[in-house]
């Protein structure tokens, strides 16, 4: 998995295109990209933008 992500944020970074991540794993989620939205039941309950993600 650690592998994947590494090959993902090279490919991002490298060709700036946008990538959209899927993960039930929450630091996961907040050490990756620039934003982050999180569901539940299908609804968006938070979302967290630059320097609110540090928080």
């Amino acid at each position: 998995a650690e592998k994947v992500l590494e090959l993902t944020k090279r490919i991002v970074a490298e060709n700036n295109i946008t990538c959209l991540m899927i993960t039930h794993n929450v630091p996961s989620a907040l050490s990756l990209g620039n934003r982050t939205i999180m569901m539940k039941d299908g609804r968006v309950v938070l979302e967290l933008a630059g320097t609110r993600r540090a928080a």
